[in-house]
């Protein structure tokens, strides 16, 4: 069950399209058992070890869609586990020099 204050009716805008690199063993991914809402099963063994640990998650509007790593010399690499289009792309690349930055 679920509430509503009085005058909060109205349909929630839709947010603008976002982009995250979360570190490994986030809460955001720990704290799940069942995975499906935002993660792939098929992306399940690239993320976690087999204790149930997650690495460096790449997040696109609320879904792990890759994975990332810093390299010893400060580089932030990353990789896409689908096509999420040339949008997500672009922010994940600045998310990832932000990081550097």
């Amino acid at each position: 069950a679920g509430s509503v204050l009085p005058g909060d009716e109205a349909p929630v805008a839709e947010p603008e399209p976002w982009a995250a690199l979360l570190p490994g063993l986030d809460p955001a991914v720990m704290g799940w058992r069942g995975r499906d809402w935002y993660l792939r099963p098929e992306d399940v063994p690239a993320l976690f070890d087999r204790a149930g640990n997650a690495g460096p998650t790449v997040w696109w509007c609320g879904r792990v869609v890759g994975g990332w790593a810093q390299r010893a010399d400060g580089e932030v690499v990353w990789r896409l586990f689908e096509d999420v289009g040339a949008e997500a792309v672009a922010a994940v690349g600045a998310e990832a020099e932000r990081l550097v930055g």
